[in-house]
């Protein structure tokens, strides 16, 4: 089986953190034996196509001078580049474009074409029509709650779909929302993201009574001022407690401002972005994973987190609610409530037993959920192999050696 992937983030060198979730799946991918080549966009000092995890990886660029792509990478992607720069739409007919032109050339020799993110689906859909590949489209979450912000993106995003051969989501919230916008029921198949099931956290020596450690972006929608606002209100009661953020984003300046201004310097770090292989040390030295967002998906973070074995206290939304169960593998908070985000970090803080037993039945649940990379791309070739032979049968697809 021969597919192709469409994203608009990927690893641009080694040990980059951008798009680390599609690099693991193709790796995973690529050990079964399915032949992966992956069109992602051209940055400043990325190559122009090269091996990484057996895969073929083919970059487009789409401006010039090359240090003027800026549209794709960095924290929060497009959506947030798009939000801070409003010039960058003038990018994005020759991003359409020459990410069009490579798919083009690579496209010709696949199987299948799997997109990732709604819009990259539009892509896939005039591939389709050059070339008759039939392609599937996986909702990630933030092309949702982009489709549903304005009325343009949404009949965007509806139209593709509906030329999908098929759909993918990573949870079960997602796949209601298209069965909702009139997507047959056996064209949408949830498929959980995959974690590395092999670490574990291993209890440590330490003076701290607790260390709570938060991943990702560092902007308004992950909910990170209400969580520095917990922390004050935790530290006039709790003094050998510790917080670490691991991430970027255009918040971080207005976050150290605001505690430094609390005295709150000896309990707070910020280590910026971390490459995707030092996540999982952070997770490994820490206590509790704390994810007070706004929106979510299903979170990865939230993923690796139980997979180490630490409780998690998050936002209380659907895709979160699958894995985090209230009260056995951690907490689910009010969003935008820092009073309640206080309260319940402080029962972590305080009762040690208690986290422990929740870090304990959050590794369990993963494992029992069958969540480990490899099973992921299993559930993912057992799809191919469908959507490959459904286009075949109705002569949708060319006939080649699978």
């Amino acid at each position: 089986m021969r597919v192709c992937m469409l994203t608009t983030s990927f690893p641009r060198f080694q040990g980059d953190y951008a798009g680390v979730f599609i690099f693991r799946f193709c790796r995973a991918l690529s050990s079964l034996g399915v032949s992966v080549s992956v069109i992602s966009p051209g940055d400043k000092g990325a190559l122009p196509s090269e091996k990484m995890a057996g895969c073929n990886v083919y970059r487009f660029s789409y401006f010039i001078p090359k240090s003027w792509q800026v549209l794709a990478y960095g924290s929060g992607g497009i959506p947030s580049n798009l939000k801070k720069n409003p010039w960058l739409l003038f990018q994005i007919p020759f991003f359409l474009f020459a990410f069009i032109v490579k798919g083009y050339q690579v496209v010709k020799n696949a199987d299948i074409v799997h997109a990732h993110w709604i819009y990259s689906g539009f892509i896939a859909w005039m591939l389709k029509e050059i070339h008759g590949t039939p392609f599937i489209v996986s909702l990630l979450g933030s092309d949702v709650r982009f489709a549903e912000k304005r009325l343009i993106s949404r009949m965007l995003a509806l139209w593709i779909l509906k030329q999908a051969t098929l759909i993918t989501t990573v949870s079960q919230e997602f796949r209601t929302w298209a069965i909702e916008q009139g997507i047959p029921e056996d064209r949408v198949h949830r498929v959980l993201n995959g974690v590395d099931l092999s670490i574990r956290k291993a209890e440590e020596n330490t003076s701290l009574k607790c260390r709570l450690l938060f991943v990702g972006n560092l902007v308004p929608e992950k909910g990170v001022r209400y969580l520095i606002e917990a922390m004050i209100k935790i530290f006039n009661s709790e003094k050998d407690v510790h917080l670490t953020f691991v991430g970027d984003g255009r918040e971080r300046k207005k976050l150290q401002a605001l505690v430094q201004k609390h005295g709150l310097d000896d309990a707070v770090d910020f280590v910026g972005a971390q490459s995707p292989d030092q996540v999982p040390i952070w997770m490994c030295q820490s206590d509790c994973l704390v994810l007070p967002s706004l929106a979510e998906g299903m979170p990865n973070v939230v993923l690796e987190a139980m997979a180490c074995g630490l409780p998690v206290v998050a936002s209380d939304l659907p895709g979160i609610r699958e894995v985090v169960k209230e009260g056995e593998t951690g907490f689910l908070l009010r969003t935008q409530d820092s009073n309640h985000l206080a309260e319940k970090l402080l029962e972590i803080v305080r009762n040690k037993p208690l986290r422990m037993r929740m870090g304990a039945k959050g590794r369990s649940l993963i494992t029992e959920m069958e969540l480990g990379w490899d099973q992921m791309a299993i559930r993912y070739q057992e799809v191919y192999q469908k959507v490959y032979d459904e286009s075949v049968s109705v002569g949708r697809g060319r006939k080649k050696d699978a």
